[in-house]
């Protein structure tokens, strides 16, 4: 019998009962879990890689060798494949949440936007089954966090940066030249807040994809929006995948787990139903935690006083970075990951590091990009240095509406006090 909440899923799958429909978005998020951290097998797997894991709490008594991560991140996949059993969902959601925290407390690396957003879709999947909560209403959950992404993600590349140099190097390969880089007289303009007009050009891209969060949450607008994200999700595919930049492997399988995705949440033959949200009439707690998680502290970010992984900062140009610095004539910090992104100035006897740089050689992923992070990897590094009163952190901080960047460093014993 047809289930009356089929119109509730996507054209390939509007005939589907809610608990095959349940079945394969769960399949779905796990399989593009599965692969992620395949990709990214060094940052789960201490043990073949040369970056040092930075607890999320410095001062947390939570030391791991390398071998406990390696038999967590075991337990990690085999509990990804274990929740597409049903008898067997519930006990490894537990196993899986419980694992990525540990692994997150003993590397704060391991918190990528990917698995924020990938491990709740996930848990509001097996809750919603566990719970019988209607499929409606699980899908409207999905779609919340998920509008909510695209309109923070869109808001944080209103930014010179993003516009003049991340959506440049994007399309490089296939127009050649820097096509929206600024010179350095309109640099000097773009401080002050006067910007030129190619600015404005290229602006199109993050107002679509904010248009793109509003429209997935109305009704009629539901297949624009539908469209918009299908388009913006291959665009990323083909600028970042084998043949255009190649970079950042981790991302293509999210990129396609999500086209997935959002075929099976959205119809495209029949019309949708109104968002459950837009209808209740008494709170629900579920929904309530969503909206506070990822529609209202994204807007904290821009005080700093929310994680730019946390408030859908992908891509955007503004992430803080950092470097290390220190005397070659007394350390070698060159590793076969690290020695690529090594710039030496030899009047200084200096050997400075692109920490980004390393981390994505040794891991495939980026660094988190928060300067209480930094200053953690700055200490670990200074504990490993002869000359710690010749070595150091530099952070660099971009202004998120202007063309500003702000660089402080910090020597050993800077770090050390703060």
């Amino acid at each position: 019998m047809t289930s009356r909440w089929a119109p509730s899923v996507g054209s390939t799958f509007e005939r589907l009962r809610p608990t095959t429909t349940t079945n394969l978005m769960i399949a779905i998020v796990s399989a593009t879990l599965i692969s992620e951290l395949l990709l990214s097998w060094r940052l789960w797997f201490p043990v073949a890689r040369t970056f040092p894991s930075i607890p999320a709490i410095e001062r947390l008594p939570l030391s791991l060798t390398d071998g406990f991560p390696a038999a967590l991140s075991v337990i990690v996949l085999c509990s990804l494949v274990a929740i597409n059993l049903p008898k067997f969902r519930l006990a490894s959601l537990c196993l899986l949440l419980t694992g990525l925290s540990l692994l997150i407390l003993s590397d704060l690396a391991r918190l990528q936007p990917w698995l924020f957003m990938q491990a709740t879709v996930l848990s509001l999947l097996v809750g919603g089954a566990k719970s019988k909560t209607p499929v409606p209403e699980v899908v409207g959950w999905i779609l919340l966090i998920l509008a909510t992404t695209y309109f923070w993600s869109g808001i944080q590349k209103v930014n010179v940066y993003f516009l003049t140099e991340v959506f440049s190097w994007l399309i490089e390969p296939f127009y050649g030249g820097d096509l929206f880089a600024l010179t350095p007289q309109e640099w000097n303009f773009a401080k002050t807040g006067s910007l030129p007009t190619k600015f404005y050009v290229v602006l199109v891209v993050p107002t679509l994809e904010c248009l793109t969060g509003i429209l997935l949450l109305v009704r009629r607008s539901r297949r624009i929006g539908l469209a918009l994200a299908l388009s913006m999700h291959l665009f990323i595919l083909i600028v970042l995948g084998p043949f255009g930049r190649s970079w950042n492997q981790v991302v293509w399988p999210w990129n396609v787990g999500m086209i997935l995705l959002l075929l099976v949440l959205i119809p495209i033959r029949r019309p949708s139903r109104p968002l459950f949200f837009w209808r209740a009439r008494t709170p629900n707690a579920v929904l309530s935690g969503l909206i506070l998680l990822f529609g209202v502290m994204p807007a904290f970010n821009f005080s700093g006083h929310w994680d730019y992984y946390l408030s859908g900062s992908l891509y955007a140009g503004t992430n803080s970075t950092a470097e290390y610095f220190y005397d070659s004539r007394f350390d070698d910090f060159s590793d076969p990951d690290s020695s690529k992104h090594i710039h030496s100035i030899a009047d200084r006897n200096q050997d400075i590091v692109n920490l980004d740089m390393w981390a994505f050689s040794s891991m495939r992923t980026p660094l988190y990009p928060e300067t209480r992070y930094f200053k953690a990897l700055g200490r670990h590094l200074c504990s490993r240095t002869h000359r710690p009163d010749r070595a150091g952190l530099r952070i660099t901080e971009k202004a998120k509406f202007t063309a500003i960047k702000t660089q402080t460093v910090y020597l050993c014993a800077d770090l050390e006090r703060s």
